[in-house]
């Protein structure tokens, strides 16, 4: 666990006044301490007699109280001093000093959410293995915890595979929507409909397909139920068959990735998992949600309320949420929904239509470089798909829809571009909103009242890395004190009169996602209520 403080870095601690902040603020978690510039001559001159000590020399615990009492604080006890800056030693250089403070600041975030309540916390524990016992998690070495993942023991049982093609016959509404249009096709057949003999061959086998892949997926639920550890829950929605296809695409492919792979992680694998009905899959969801060490939110066309509670509840846990959100490379997906059914064409035109998408002035001009009346050509094709459903309702009939392209609506190619343009703008934005600007990408755990937020990654290999550093304790993090200007951020570090309604927030940034981790408040009427109700039993 590696820790930077961009606004520490910028003190130059060779000056009485950078120096005072350093301790005061920023290891004291003061937030009104008296301005140096008022401090007594006699307290400013002693301080940086003792600076001057520091820097040339170094310090040690007896010398670092006398600093703290003539400045007002509290002294800390030799544990705490041992912890954060000794480690063993008796006088510690700057560096070390620095080093110290900043650790101590990244460690107040993860745990308590608080400066001032974990400095005041930590300074009366007289014991060493008090503090071992809180850091332990964060002290571990990661080749340490990385060995302990590898020596982990094989599965005793193993679930059975359901094959990408296979995985949306294990779909909770695939089932109901196939017997839906085999009522509507017995109805045709009654009424001797010509033409109906491949349709008909076609459901019959769907419906046998379905009874055997939701077998196995029971199957499968049960082996989840048994094993010993659950690392990992996959948070996604899955309706559609290109839904359930990417899903797997993306568990198997990060799965797979040789890094990720030796750890022997273990997870719920949505795509390969059923029961008999509603209360007892969302009973096992729950209590996989609860075992695991983290949950991944798959980003896609659209979110539930299901996967939205996932992502809070996880965060509510404390625990961390990695939130995928795929970067769209345009000729890839281009032909990718190039084979995808009729109806996601339509989904996709109606959610990105809801979303403002398609009149956002930012996306509108790229839109009509492809087409000047893009507009048209949906409208086109909504209309042409909506008569074509009222003649063709077997939406699993997939050669009858190659039809439509061919002999219908012969703007495919255009569409094509058209969905892949906003769909590349749509999900950038959705990373932007979540990364940044949306107020539920924080949620408090409910035990300890810390704001605990979501890592937003835009690739395979970034969550593998993230994945990675989270189980091996490996993770780096950036301290910034940022200042709030109503609901927008302002610059960075340029806390003045203008701001001093809105007293802006400390935020831990993950490295590798570049995303919020962690976040204090330095509204002190907000905090101060905070702290004296949230935990209030």
């Amino acid at each position: 666990m590696k820790f930077e403080d961009e606004n520490i870095n910028e003190l130059n601690l060779e000056l009485g006044k950078d120096f005072y902040i350093l301790i005061v603020e920023y290891l004291c978690g003061n937030v009104n301490y008296v301005n140096w510039d008022v401090l007594k001559p006699i307290v400013k001159d002693n301080f940086e007699r003792i600076i001057s000590h520091i820097n040339k020399i170094g310090v040690n615990y007896q010398q670092f109280n006398e600093m703290l009492l003539l400045i007002g604080e509290d002294r800390m006890s030799n544990a705490f001093f041992d912890t954060f800056f000794a480690k063993g030693k008796g006088i510690v250089n700057v560096n070390e000093f620095v080093n110290g403070i900043v650790f101590f600041r990244g460690i107040a975030m993860l745990l308590y959410g608080n400066f001032r309540h974990t400095y005041k916390k930590f300074i009366k524990m007289q014991d060493s293995n008090s503090f071992k016992y809180i850091l332990k998690e964060y002290l571990k070495l990661p080749e340490v915890i990385k060995k302990e993942y590898l020596d982990r023991l094989e599965k005793a049982i193993n679930i059975k595979i359901i094959n990408r093609k296979d995985t949306y016959f294990n779909g909770y509404l695939t089932k109901k929507n196939v017997e839906i249009e085999m009522k509507e096709l017995s109805k045709r057949n009654d009424e001797n409909e010509s033409g109906l003999e491949e349709v008909v061959t076609i459901y019959d086998e769907l419906g046998k397909k379905i009874n055997e892949i939701q077998d196995i997926a029971l199957y499968n639920t049960d082996i989840f139920l048994t094993w010993d550890f659950m690392d990992i829950y996959i948070a996604t929605s899955m309706r559609n068959t290109w839904e359930f296809e990417e899903t797997h695409d993306f568990i198997n492919v990060l799965f797979n990735l040789p890094e990720i792979k030796e750890l022997n992680l273990r997870y719920f694998d949505p795509t390969q998992s059923n029961c008999l009905n509603r209360i007892n899959k969302g009973l096992v969801e729950s209590l996989m949600l609860k075992r695991a060490k983290c949950t991944i939110y798959m980003i896609q066309e659209n979110d539930t309320l299901g996967k939205d509670s996932e992502l809070a509840a996880t965060l509510a846990q404390g625990k961390p949420v990695i939130a995928f959100i795929p970067v769209i490379n345009e000729d890839e997906h281009k032909n990718k929904i190039s084979s995808f059914p009729l109806e996601y064409f339509k989904k996709r035109i109606y959610i990105l239509r809801t979303e403002g998408i398609f009149e956002d002035k930012d996306i509108v001009e790229e839109l009509k470089l492809i087409e000047e009346d893009f507009n048209d050509t949906l409208n086109e094709f909504v209309d042409k798909y909506s008569k074509f459903r009222e003649k063709h309702p077997f939406t699993f009939w997939m050669r009858n829809e190659e039809l439509f392209f061919k002999n219908i609506f012969k703007k495919s190619d255009l569409l094509f571009k058209i969905i892949t343009k906003a769909e590349k703008y749509y999900f950038d934005k959705r990373a932007n909103v979540l990364k940044k600007n949306h107020p539920l990408s924080f949620q408090v755990n409910l035990d300890s009242g810390v704001a605990n937020g979501v890592l937003v990654v835009r690739d395979i290999k970034q969550c593998a890395n993230l994945l990675l550093k989270l189980f091996t304790n490996d993770l780096g993090f950036t301290l910034k004190k940022v200042d709030v200007k109503e609901r927008g951020i302002s610059k960075f570090n340029t806390i003045n009169d203008e701001f001093s309604k809105y007293p802006g927030l400390t935020l831990l940034i993950e490295d590798i996602s570049d995303s919020p981790y962690r976040v204090i408040s330095n509204f002190e009427r907000l905090d101060n209520s905070f702290w004296n109700f949230y935990l209030k039993k």
